[in-house]
């Protein structure tokens, strides 16, 4: 059990999810891992972020190349993946993969392409709720 800062979810319908923390379908799941708050703050500097940057990747120090990933810049706020997003997102972190070196980062993107692979596997969309 790795729980991170954040709960995450699985579910086939990630908004509805959202609204009523009720399973969306039977391939839903709670996951027992996260990323925590220093792996995350980590992870983005080390990506080039500004502590507290725009999340939509249009301001200066954003993470535009990282779009997807940029949304979890705030552990504070709910995060969703919508089931056609994961497989994107997983390509952005395994190209993250290749920039990282220090090992928050590594453990941090190692969680998130767990989550990831788990959510492409069960063809179902991503929660993170924040604290």
């Amino acid at each position: 059990m790795d729980p991170g800062i954040c709960s995450v979810f699985l579910a086939r319908d990630p908004q509805a999810y959202a609204k009523t923390f009720q399973p969306t379908s039977p391939a839903d799941r709670d996951l027992g891992m996260g990323i925590g708050m220093f792996q995350s703050e980590e992870l983005l500097k080390e990506l080039g972020a500004e502590r507290n940057q725009v999340k939509d990747g249009t301001g200066e120090g954003s993470l535009s190349v990282f779009p997807l990933l940029s949304r979890l810049s705030d552990y504070t706020d709910d995060v969703i993946y919508e089931p056609g997003e994961v497989a994107p997102f997983l390509t952005e972190l395994f190209r993250a993969q290749q920039i990282v070196k220090e090992r928050r980062s590594i453990r941090g993107l190692d969680n998130l392409i767990r989550i990831a692979r788990w959510a492409e596997k069960l063809n179902v969309g991503i929660y993170f709720g924040g604290v």
